[in-house]
């Protein structure tokens, strides 16, 4: 049976991450990461994703302007919306440090109900809690994705 395949997209991809990517990976998950928008964009373009593992808050580099993204506050949810647009069936999992802070309130109220779920970076949210959420997701049959 083919990995469901996740897309990882975070700019602070470094070792505070490390087990819930084994965790991912022993759970049989096949894991690709991206560390800036450029970066996700290319990746999501070229291959098949079965889920998107997204951070609100991240640098807009060549993708996005600036004053586009507000400083950053704003990327997050930018690039969500534009990944969305060139695949819309892939479901998406929000895991973020500023899920409970004011600007990412305000952006899980524009884009909560298009995610597949919410989790914020903290240490209620281990390794364990991210893969039930991701085998939640990922059994779920969607347009133009069966069920795995």
């Amino acid at each position: 049976m083919e990995k469901a395949r996740i897309l990882w997209v975070d700019e602070n991809l470094d070792s505070s991450l490390r087990y819930h990517y084994m965790c991912l990976e022993t759970g049989g998950f096949e894991l690709d990461k991206a560390r800036t928008m450029r970066e996700a964009l290319d990746l999501y373009t070229k291959k098949h994703y079965d889920l998107v593992i997204l951070d609100l808050l991240m640098p807009g580099g060549d993708v996005f302007t600036r004053e586009e993204t507000k400083d950053g506050a704003n990327s997050g949810m930018l690039l969500f919306k534009k990944l969305k647009a060139i695949k819309k069936d892939v479901p998406f999992i929000i895991f973020s440090a500023i899920v409970d802070e004011e600007v990412g309130r305000e952006t899980i109220t524009e884009i909560g109900k298009e995610v597949d779920g919410i989790l914020a970076k903290s240490i209620y949210s281990g390794p364990e809690v991210l893969l039930a959420r991701v085998q939640q997701v990922i059994a779920r049959p969607s347009p133009g994705r069966p069920s795995l």
